[in-house]
């Protein structure tokens, strides 16, 4: 199970470390996290872990 998170004002997944934009609306293309701490340490205040599907 992977993690990635959701920026609520964005409305995108936040991208991995290196990409054009911070952000992306592709589930598929999100920074992945191993497991919830690993993503919630990465958290800004209007951003939320959701598990990927």
């Amino acid at each position: 199970m992977k993690f990635v998170i959701w920026n609520l004002t964005q409305r995108k997944f936040v991208a991995p470390p290196g990409l054009k934009s911070s952000y992306t609306r592709d589930i598929g293309k999100a920074r992945e996290f191993p497991n919830r701490a690993a993503a919630e340490g990465e958290c800004c205040g209007d951003e939320r872990v959701r598990e990927k599907v």
